[in-house]
């Protein structure tokens, strides 16, 4: 064991270290503003924030839902895809809130805490909001030339 900007880490040294012995219940993420996940009291909790992203570089970007922003950091070791992180673009991600020298990020555990479909493949639900409307059109006037 050890301890890192106040919070303790088990240390090893092989996968082969852990050993499962059962499984335990399953653990609901407790839904907060993503101002709060700068909250200490929330260090080391499973979480789910909501907004829209404010920023983004790399693997980091934020997410901000009107209270202020959430950091977010997509570690390579997850395997997870980063999905399009566009300033503007709405997110909802569950992940384990982790504490750093420069402040507590969201850490994201599989593909799955990006729990939108839409929005783990990185696709924007406008555009099909946007396509949606204009065949409603084409389809209504194609209903009227049928009529006349």
């Amino acid at each position: 064991m050890s301890t890192a900007t106040g919070e303790r880490k088990v240390n090893l040294s092989e996968k082969s270290d852990i050993e499962v012995i059962g499984e335990g219940k399953r653990i609901n993420p407790k839904e907060i503003k993503t101002d709060q996940s700068k909250d200490d009291k929330y260090t080391g909790q499973l979480i789910t924030v909501q907004g829209e992203v404010s920023r983004s570089s790399g693997k980091t970007f934020y997410l901000d839902d009107g209270s202020g922003e959430c950091k977010i950091s997509v570690k390579d070791s997850t395997g997870i895809k980063k999905p399009e992180t566009k300033k503007g673009t709405e997110l909802r991600i569950t992940g384990i809130v982790n504490k750093t020298t420069s402040g507590n990020r969201l850490l994201p555990r599989y593909q799955s805490d990006f729990s939108d479909k839409l929005v783990s493949a990185g696709i924007d639900l406008k555009i099909y909001l946007i396509i949606g409307f204009w065949l409603f059109v084409i389809l209504n006037c194609l209903v009227l030339v049928l009529k006349s």
